[in-house]
């Protein structure tokens, strides 16, 4: 039966105008240890107080010296201060109600999980976790990371500054088995951060893909089981998977609820089924 639905499955992808196959259905066979790729659950993060307002656990990288993906951790209520970065990152809220106005903006927009920020480079603004619940997020970004508190806001928002609220991300079907929404760049293109929804209980086909990507859980529970591997582990909000370019996995919704789930590349993105 499965050989079936993957015949079935690359059959209809090689159809679709909106995933890219760089070429012809072909078998793939890795060993676990052999794959490079990393999962750990949201209880393997390990976090540490970077000010009274907010702790920082690594998910990729050194966010002290280079590229990096960070998981945030707001108390329930707590604001930062004015303040602005060398630098610009992407974020995207797993748990709580957050807001980050820029500058002077009065009335900013309430981000409950599955919404997105960026912030560009020395934009004035503030992060602060409005709910009564702690709010956890995941940020990445190209370079190191750096915090300058500033006396006042005193800058206008910028053209370049984003906020989406969760609502606001329009999703379509690429595959029964899930639908895809931007929260930044083209991913028919170009690097990019994309937000994926898997219905409850579905599962991709085993596949490739000829580019590396980092992901994260928001809510629902997740597997993604590299090449031959048996028994991997659940993933639930906080959790954390990175996926080699090239490496065969299957990537599923294991819970009662729909999954949905972030991931964001340096490359445009595709999909090649592999037989089995």
């Amino acid at each position: 039966m499965r050989n079936v639905i993957v015949r079935m499955t690359c059959t209809w992808i090689a159809l679709s105008v909106t995933v890219v196959i760089p070429g012809a259905c072909q078998s793939v066979t890795l060993s676990p240890q052999d794959h490079g790729g990393r999962v750990f659950q949201a209880d393997d993060v390990q976090f540490e107080e970077i000010a009274p307002f907010v702790q920082m656990g690594a998910a990729w990288g050194d966010r002290s010296l280079s590229a990096h993906g960070t998981f945030g951790l707001f108390p329930g209520e707590a604001t930062s201060p004015p303040h602005t970065h060398s630098q610009a990152y992407h974020a995207v809220v797993l748990s709580g109600t957050m807001t980050n106005p820029f500058g002077t903006e009065s009335d900013p927009p309430r981000m409950t999980a599955g919404s997105y920020w960026y912030v560009p480079a020395g934009e004035e603004h503030v992060t602060a976790c409005v709910s009564a619940e702690p709010c956890l997020f995941y940020f990445h970004a190209d370079h190191a990371f750096d915090f300058a508190p500033i006396d006042a806001l005193t800058a206008a928002r910028s053209a370049g500054a984003v906020t989406t609220r969760a609502d606001q991300i329009q999703f379509e079907e690429i595959a029964p088995f899930v639908q895809m929404g931007a929260a930044w760049g083209d991913r028919s293109r170009s690097a990019h951060g994309t937000f994926g929804l898997f219905k409850a209980g579905a599962a991709s086909p085993p596949h490739t893909h000829s580019g590396a990507y980092h992901a994260v859980v928001l809510s629902g529970t997740m597997t993604n089981p590299f090449g031959d591997e048996e028994n991997p582990p659940e993933m639930t909000r906080g959790s954390y998977w990175y996926v080699p370019g090239g490496v065969e996995h299957v990537t599923a919704c294991i819970s009662a609820e729909r999954c949905l789930f972030y991931f964001h590349a340096e490359e445009a993105f595709d999909f090649t089924p592999t037989e089995q």
